[in-house]
């Protein structure tokens, strides 16, 4: 099963370091490029790196 998610709910899963839930319940999450974008925005800042498994 596919899900499309915006910004928020990944933040909040990983932030709760629960995003390992997405990959259990679903065979894959579709964003939008702008969320993809915001979700990195601090790699490509040089800041912290971010989860892989969002990528």
């Amino acid at each position: 099963m596919q899900i499309v998610s915006n910004t928020s709910p990944l933040i909040i899963l990983k932030k709760a370091n629960a995003i390992f839930i997405l990959e259990k319940l679903f065979d894959s999450v579709l964003i939008s490029e702008g969320v993809r974008n915001e979700l990195f925005r601090k790699e490509r800042e040089g800041g912290d790196c971010q989860d892989k498994r969002l990528k």
